[in-house]
């Protein structure tokens, strides 16, 4: 079982501390991961979850893990800063 946890910080503007919210989503047994057009980066379940993976931006920051079903870190998927 793979789950996708994304760890998501954001901030009013560039003088406020970021604030963390974290969620979880189950994938199912695999998942795929595609490179649209745009450099989208689209993330599919086994499970028919679709998820668009977000670049970062000045007052908000995107961290995406594929986890295993033991919490251990499979893949990172975040782009690069």
């Amino acid at each position: 079982m793979f789950i996708l946890r994304i760890i998501e910080e954001t901030r009013k503007d560039e003088n406020s501390p970021f604030e963390q919210k974290i969620r979880n989503l189950e994938l199912g047994n695999s998942y795929s991961i595609k490179k649209e057009k745009d450099n989208l980066t689209l993330l599919c379940g086994e499970n028919g979850i679709r998820f668009f993976v977000q670049e970062p931006l000045p007052n908000s920051h995107y961290f995406y893990f594929i986890m295993t079903d033991n919490g251990q870190t499979f893949e990172n998927i975040s782009f690069k800063k």
